[in-house]
């Protein structure tokens, strides 16, 4: 299937990463970030002092049997940082000069039955790399998918290409695609660009579909809703990026954890001959990747892309599923009469300024929001950047009253919170759409117990 969309935005930002992709030096500390799994009650496995390997568990669910989440590293733990109510944030691990695999014993993925690999996965901690859907989740063990989804391509700013990923990987990608499709035969699918098909149409074992428009094009919500939607809360769909099937695929052929990850760093923020595409590992320390690359210090990080990214402190580090770091200008001040003005330097998605006609210019954004909180005003201006045939406004509504039979009916089942991303940004609102498509899946998760 060839997936093409018209509407959409893709933002003018300035300063993007360029270049070739260069070798990072290697960091003192990395962190293990599980700021994304902040709905879960975990348990610590190690202590400050310990010494432990890649791929060695460190925390394990309360709940949920055999679910923990290994090391990227190899050394000493060094500090455990912790948040609200003592929840565990990251765990922090002083490198070794040498570093060594924690010992594992995979299975023969191709004589095993569909439930014994994802067993298989379940113990080994690889399901945290995997997202379940309609809830944005990580998946139970004892349900299976009736389809899965792999992300082969970007289109939210600064994000690099998954072809950097790839490159030196491409057996493990598709040893981690044999291995998915052991699980749900012929029910695998890889989205990719369609500028990328010769190199995609070579893999075996998964249903190859093209892409084309702007972003949001890369959200498997997006793939899910045009090749094989969601009807029912009983509905499971896993989604995977790239990185993610390398892992599965590496350790069902060495045993071993995938850590190495392509970084991009970019920003207005940024020294503009300082940006770029870095190689480097997964959980690296910010300040690793920012050194000597800040105009200033006061910069907004963002962990992640600037759309869906999570801000962090300088001395934090790489976010579980990130492969980006975004530094964007911090400025919280009101320019008087701005409205009457030509607007030449201020990018307008809905051509309020005469920027909003100028195609090929780019803009130095910052975190000003331009204006406060208030009611919804105008559902139109959603609509010209959502491809999905979903009612954003409404949706929004029956979310914040907790109306989840209404909610469903407008696609809550449909959607993630990143599909939220765009219509928060040109929202005369400011209402943070991301933040309640989020809050509102747990809550319909909590009272129907799925």
């Amino acid at each position: 299937m060839h997936l093409k969309i018209k509407k959409g935005l893709d933002l003018p930002l300035s300063n993007p990463p360029k270049g070739e992709v260069q070798n990072l030096e290697r960091p003192e500390n990395i962190g293990l970030d599980l700021s994304s799994f902040s709905n879960l009650r975990l348990r610590l496995l190690v202590n400050e002092n310990d010494s432990v390997k890649i791929g060695q568990p460190l925390v394990e669910d309360k709940v949920v049997d055999q679910r923990t989440f290994i090391s990227p590293a190899s050394g000493t733990i060094k500090e455990i940082i912790r948040g609200d109510k003592r929840s565990i944030k990251t765990i922090v691990i002083k490198l070794d000069d040498s570093e060594s695999h924690f010992d594992t014993n995979p299975i023969d993925f191709k004589k095993a039955s569909s439930s014994d690999i994802v067993q298989a996965l379940h113990k080994n901690s690889l399901l945290a790399h995997v997202i379940s859907r309609p809830f944005c989740r990580i998946p139970n063990p004892g349900k299976m998918p009736k389809s899965i989804f792999i992300k082969a391509l970007e289109s939210a700013p600064y994000l690099p290409d998954v072809k950097m990923q790839l490159k030196g990987y491409e057996k493990e990608f598709q040893a981690g695609l044999d291995v998915l499709s052991r699980i749900t035969p012929e029910k695998v699918h890889l989205v990719h660009k369609v500028e990328d098909n010769d190199f995609f149409s070579q893999m075996k074992n998964v249903n190859i579909h093209s892409a084309a428009g702007p972003h949001p094009i890369a959200n498997p919500s997006l793939h899910i809703y045009m090749i094989d939607p969601i009807t029912s809360p009983t509905d499971v769909v896993w989604s995977l990026s790239v990185n993610d099937v390398i892992t599965i695929g590496m350790f069902f052929t060495s045993g071993k954890y995938h850590i190495d990850r392509i970084v991009s760093v970019a920003g207005s923020g940024c020294m503009a001959e300082k940006v770029g595409f870095f190689k480097t590992r997964m959980g690296v320390s910010l300040k690793t990747l920012l050194n000597n690359r800040l105009i200033s210090q006061s910069s907004e990080i963002i962990s992640g892309d600037p759309l869906t990214g999570e801000a962090r402190d300088i001395n934090g580090f790489l976010g579980f599923f990130h492969t980006c770091v975004s530094v964007i200008k911090k400025s919280e001040t009101r320019e008087p009469f701005h409205f009457f003005r030509l607007g030449m330097n201020k990018y307008s998605a809905t051509k309020t300024y005469l920027s909003g006609f100028l195609k090929s210019k780019k803009f130095d954004f910052t975190t000003n929001q331009h204006g406060e909180h208030r009611a919804f005003v105008d559902n139109s201006v959603y609509e010209k950047v959502m491809p999905m045939r979903i009612p954003t406004m409404q949706l929004m509504k029956a979310i914040i009253v907790e109306d989840f039979e209404a909610a469903i009916e407008l696609g809550l089942l449909e959607v993630a919170p990143e599909d939220f991303a765009l219509p928060s940004f040109v929202c005369p609102s400011k209402n943070e759409m991301i933040k309640i498509v989020k809050e509102g899946l747990k809550k319909y998760s909590e009272e129907t117990g799925l």
